[in-house]
């Protein structure tokens, strides 16, 4: 799923649907696009996981363009944020 202006509404709908679920963790996956706009998505995601009492962490592939980009927003100082296991071979996460 991609986190960007051009897809906000798209993405919007899925954050919804995952806090709606009762999921704390929200995963960006190895080669998800983000932009200001995404971040600030998860960003206001995470927000409404607190305000439903949950322990919200924002969970990204190691060394990812996502990642590089939540950490100079400066938004892993606000957020639990963590390094997703590695994918099996073959396998994308």
């Amino acid at each position: 799923m991609a986190l960007t202006i051009s897809s906000i509404q798209e993405a919007a709908g899925h954050l919804k649907a995952q806090i709606a679920s009762g999921q704390d963790v929200l995963t960006v996956r190895r080669g998800a696009a983000l932009d200001a706009a995404g971040a600030q998505l998860l960003a206001s995601a995470a927000l409404a996981i607190s305000a439903r009492g949950g322990t919200p962490a924002i969970e990204f592939a190691e060394n990812g363009d996502a990642l590089k980009l939540w950490k100079r927003l400066g938004l892993e100082q606000l957020f639990e944020t963590r390094i997703a296991d590695p994918a099996p071979e073959g396998e994308e996460r």
